[in-house]
């Protein structure tokens, strides 16, 4: 018998996969929506909750307003989103620009165009009174600065928060740490052992410098009126009532309070990764050291 070629033979399987699927009753329709289906398995991810119809709102035609929480990696997004969904204020606060997210949203809304995505998180993740907050890192919202307006149906942010960290060190230490071990949020596994690494340390401080000066200029350019800093480290201690203060830019009626869901993923490894890097640092590394000042 004469060899086919791999793409022969892989032809002659799929016709045989369909003639198979065809006797039991399946029609091509069907045939392609479960060929779909098998492309769309995903590993598993680090908050499936937040793709769960359970995280949905009342459905809505759309928000009256716009909030935008513009953060870095390890500077307690987490703990503000919860802070603000437990309001019933600020609809379902998430990185719903993060690029690692889509297909999994492409799957929950059955979609192939990422352009289709935003209107299904507004819809189901607006609060009553018409607030929509989405959370985003620099790289994640960059590519969408110029399409804000189109997004949002030209409303825009009425509001921006920036959510900055004052200890550049623990920030650096504990990105590290979370990309190491694959444990992003408190009370997930971890998946690898975390193994200090110093240049890795480093790396991270500089990433975390370049975004928040970013950060510091766009919103400084495009919303010098309308956006609010807090500092991770005020925010959790409400250092000078500092969740008061940022009630009240927010407008919103009931006061802010930690979720009893989250917990700090600090341990011990944190504090001797610090003291090591402390004793280690270079001199010109040594501004990690320092408190940010952006």
């Amino acid at each position: 018998m004469k060899h086919l070629p791999t793409s022969d033979t892989r032809a002659l399987c799929k016709k045989k996969e369909v003639s198979d699927l065809m006797t039991d009753g399946l029609s091509v329709g069907a045939l392609l929506r479960r060929a779909v289906q098998q492309m769309r398995r995903l590993p598993p991810h680090s908050l499936p909750e937040q793709f769960e119809t359970a995280q949905d709102l009342e459905p809505c035609d759309w928000a009256e307003r716009f909030i935008l929480i513009a953060t870095t990696q390890r500077s307690g997004s987490h703990f503000l989103g919860h802070m603000l969904r437990e309001t019933e204020e600020y609809g379902v606060p998430l990185e719903y620009l993060n690029p690692r997210n889509a297909k999994f949203w492409c799957r929950r809304f059955g979609t192939e165009d990422l352009n289709e995505l935003f209107p299904h998180f507004v819809r189901l993740r607006t609060s009553a009174n018409g607030t929509f907050c989405l959370k985003a890192h620099w790289g994640h919202f960059s590519p969408f600065r110029e399409k804000i307006g189109e997004l949002t149906r030209n409303k825009g942010f009425e509001k921006v928060v920036w959510l900055v960290r004052r200890n550049q060190l623990a920030q650096a230490i504990s990105y590290v740490i979370a990309s190491q071990t694959r444990s992003f949020v408190s009370g997930a596994p971890e998946r690898r052992p975390a193994v200090y690494d110093y240049s890795a340390i480093v790396a991270r401080a500089e990433k975390f410098r370049q975004v928040n000066l970013s950060w510091q200029q766009y919103l400084c350019s495009e919303y010098p009126e309308r956006h609010y800093r807090i500092v991770y480290e005020d925010l959790v201690g409400d250092v000078g009532n500092r969740r008061a203060d940022l009630q009240e830019f927010l407008g919103g009626a009931k006061m802010l309070r930690p979720s009893p869901r989250i917990m700090s993923q600090r341990t011990e490894r944190n504090t001797q990764w610090s003291e090591r890097f402390r004793a280690e640092v270079r001199d010109e590394h040594a501004w990690i050291l320092t408190d940010a000042g952006w």
